[in-house]
């Protein structure tokens, strides 16, 4: 299996006169995916008036009919239409193409009508046939573009003259669901339906679709007769909840009634309005909103008699409560599945975009090291790029952060940093290479699981007693599943249980190096100005002498040191009156955590943090040796024990270390900084 199958994704430009296409036949086997070659194609007939190179759209025909250049990854079609089950999950990362790919689906399947209603036949007269096998079409400013690109899926003539256009289709879009109460949610999910019943209007303007008889159907059961006062509720907003819960299967036996034709059912993001709900701390009725959510997605979904096939898909794998029998639904997940293929942008992918677009060898490579680092338990071998972000930096030609979260995934880590052992945990991710998380493979959250998320920031931040130990892992799996964190490269399909994962792309750790600076940077109260940067730098400079030289004391990384807290309005300066305060203790000791991790995370990228059980110990390596940097904000600060000398040898033995130091950072007195350090070498790890 190769790592380039191909994902239709759409670059708009100005209108040119001519047609490159690169393609050949995929090959598809059981679960087995074999592409031999990516189309890659420019249209003719686009706009004059496009200003930017790039087209960025979840809309299937705008993306085909406004693109200059786009990667053709239509065989998705038929990788789905082969599935036997009833229902297929898809679940892959955030804005990774889902959507997308979920129109793509609709506009092959769904009949298209005139006003009347009536059928559009010979389906060659379609908009939709010359979306996929060329043809004028019409844009929705009235004027024509002429596509003449023969999309591969149109190359599989059984599969092309028995499904396209050939089924009703209803597309269910739950991206922007969550309100703040219950009450809200009901009245936006009105509009929601509303949206999915307007395109069907025409049914009402029929004379007679009563008691049709379901043709096709093994049951032969008739159809109820047709409630044209429901339907034109639903249209009105003016459902009731029950109304509500069975609106998708009313329409689908309306649709199935007047097609003729079961009905596929598309869903997109099925478990988004979930989990937004349920991390939301303030959200008063999230239980009443749940088991509506539950009661909506089975009644249409699994009880649903004039369903063809169900199509869902998600960022995460479905949970306990909203799960379906293992023998009707057939879950693809991105990260152990060849279904990876049609998501993202492979590393041909890029390099055929890279070649079209005239970018060096040296400017693809960094594309790849800002944008990509993704990998699949499939093919860990693949590198794959966050397509979002590619065809953003196309469009500005400026490496920037284009992928980020700002409604959720940011406010959740803002919330967790104030654990300490998540802000370690965190620190570790972003400084090494790699972080080792449990049962992996058991990614299918509970509600609890979301809840206890939102629930332990909330109590670390009412000091209440917390469990934090599972709280990091289950975190990290969700991020894993969102985009965030990706597979390292050794990860094997044998072991899916204990699982090594690693931020993909410098993209992300930008985005987290930020998060994680501007929160060291509020609990330091600091301004960054020029003479404030050169203060940070000069600490992380003098704290690697500390550690690099043999000499024991450096009087250099003291001085850094207090000229800082010289100017943190958050630390306390220790009197005779304070300096047995634990209250103060406990701030200062804060504090100075957040010094040393803003430096270091911002400093030197040989240091990498390793996660410590300790709050005052900073525990680092750099290159083969181990640093443990211990806080001592009191006066009456101990040196180490032997006990915890012997405790940290054994530890960094245990990583692989020649050699380690200790270095303990009292502060006493108007601000007196003293750093004293004990060396390790191997033959005292090998002793200890």
């Amino acid at each position: 299996m190769c790592d380039h199958d191909s994902w239709t994704a759409g670059f708009s430009a100005k209108m040119i006169p001519f047609l490159i296409t690169f393609y050949s036949i995929c090959s598809l086997h059981s679960n087995y995916i074999n592409c031999q070659e990516t189309v890659l194609a420019i249209n003719q007939g686009l706009h004059d008036t496009i200003e930017e190179p790039i087209a960025i759209t979840s809309n299937y025909k705008e993306l085909v009919s406004l693109s200059r250049v786009f990667i053709d990854k239509s065989l998705l079609i038929q990788e789905i239409l082969k599935d036997p089950y009833k229902l297929t999950l898809l679940v892959c990362p955030r804005k990774w193409g889902k959507t997308v790919n979920l129109d793509m689906i609709k506009t092959f399947l769904e009949i298209q009508v005139y006003e009347n209603g009536k059928k559009i036949t010979p389906v060659e007269d379609t908009q939709n046939y010359k979306l996929f096998k060329e043809g004028e079409i019409i844009l929705a400013n009235g004027s024509i573009a002429t596509l003449k690109n023969k999309l591969l899926i149109s190359k599989n003539h059984t599969v092309f003259q028995k499904y396209l256009g050939k089924h009703p289709v209803i597309f269910l879009d739950l991206r922007g669901l969550k309100k703040r109460n219950h009450q809200d949610f009901i009245e936006e999910f009105r509009k929601l339906i509303r949206r999915i019943y307007r395109p069907f209007r025409y049914i009402l303007k029929q004379t007679d679709i009563s008691e049709i008889s379901s043709e096709g159907s093994d049951s032969g059961d008739k159809f109820a007769t047709f409630d044209r006062s429901k339907f034109k509720r639903h249209l009105r907003m003016k459902s009731t909840e029950e109304e509500l819960l069975h609106s998708v299967t009313f329409l689908s036996q309306v649709l199935k009634g007047y097609f003729k034709r079961d009905v596929y059912i598309l869903v997109d993001e099925y478990l988004t309005l979930l989990y937004k709900v349920l991390l939301d701390t303030k959200y008063p009725d999230k239980q009443t909103t749940v088991q509506f959510y539950q009661d909506f997605i089975k009644i249409t979904l699994t009880s649903n008699p004039h369903m063809a096939k169900g199509i869902l898909t998600g960022i995460l794998r479905q949970n306990s409560e909203t799960s379906f029998d293992s023998q009707f639904m057939h879950e693809r997940c991105f990260f152990d599945d060849p279904i990876f293929n049609f998501y993202g942008f492979q590393s041909r992918e890029v390099g055929l975009l890279s070649s079209y677009f005239k970018f060096q060898t040296k400017k693809q490579e960094r594309i790849h090291r800002w944008y990509g680092g993704y990998r699949s338990g499939a093919n860990s071998n693949t590198n794959i790029a966050n397509p979002w972000s590619v065809a953003h930096y196309i469009n500005s030609r400026d490496f920037e952060i284009f992928w980020r979260d700002k409604e959720l995934i940011e406010p959740l880590i803002g919330k967790l940093l104030y654990i300490p052992s998540f802000d370690n945990a965190l620190c570790s991710l972003l400084t090494k290479k790699h972080y080792t998380i449990d049962e992996f493979r058991n990614l299918k959250y509970t509600l609890l699981d979301f809840e206890g998320i939102a629930q332990t920031a909330k109590n670390f931040a009412e000091n209440k007693d917390i469990s934090l130990l599972s709280t990091v892992d289950v975190v990290f799996k969700f991020l894993c599943m969102y985009g965030y964190l990706s597979l390292n490269n050794t990860y094997s399909k044998s072991d899916q249980y204990n699982v090594m994962i690693q931020m993909p792309s410098y993209e992300v750790r930008s985005a987290v190096t930020v998060q994680l600076s501007n929160y060291h940077l509020s609990k330091l109260g600091v301004e960054i100005t020029p003479e404030n940067v050169a203060l940070f730098e000069n600490l992380g400079i003098t704290f690697k002498r500390s550690t690099t030289d043999n000499q024991i004391v450096c009087s250099q990384f003291e001085a850094s040191v207090k000229n800082l807290l010289n100017i943190i309005p958050t630390f306390t300066r220790i009197n005779r009156l304070n300096a047995l305060n634990e209250t103060i203790i406990k701030q200062n000791e804060n504090v100075m955590i957040s010094l040393f991790k803003y430096a270091l995370i911002n400093g030197d990228p040989l240091f990498q943090f390793i996660v410590s059980d300790q709050p005052t110990d900073i525990l680092l390596t750099y290159k083969h040796q181990g640093v443990v940097l211990q806080i001592k904000p009191d006066v009456n600060g101990k040196m180490a024990t032997g006990e915890e000398k012997a405790a940290y040898g054994r530890f960094f033995r245990n990583h692989g270390m020649k050699w380690c130091k200790l270095i303990q950072v009292f502060v006493s007195y108007k601000n007196s900084v003293r750093a004293l350090a004990t060396v390790f070498n191997e033959q005292t790890l090998h002793n200890t």
